[in-house]
């Protein structure tokens, strides 16, 4: 930024996770999620309580699938699972 003569100012965030926002709405069931964190899918999804909330349809923005994260959404539910191009990779 400095050599831009930029500036930026830090701002503090704060966050929570989608199991918070579940608990604290009584919520156990979620019809469309859509996922687009830039990579992140298999940590954050590892996560998730797929035991106590179900998602009938989970859309990963991702254009790359691992087998680590496709076998982590077919052990967890029997969810319907897309790709960016809406093709189904299960």
């Amino acid at each position: 930024l400095n050599e831009y003569k930029l500036s930026s100012d830090k701002k503090t965030l704060s966050t929570t996770n989608l199991k918070s926002i579940c608990e604290k709405q009584n919520i156990k069931r979620i019809d469309y999620l859509s996922i687009d964190i830039c990579g992140s899918e298999l940590e954050v999804l590892s996560k998730f309580p797929f035991n106590e909330i179900h998602v009938d349809v989970l859309d990963i923005r991702k254009t790359s699938v691992n087998k680590k994260l496709k076998q982590l959404i077919k052990v967890n539910t029997p969810l319907q699972i897309y790709r960016t191009a809406w093709q189904s990779f299960r």
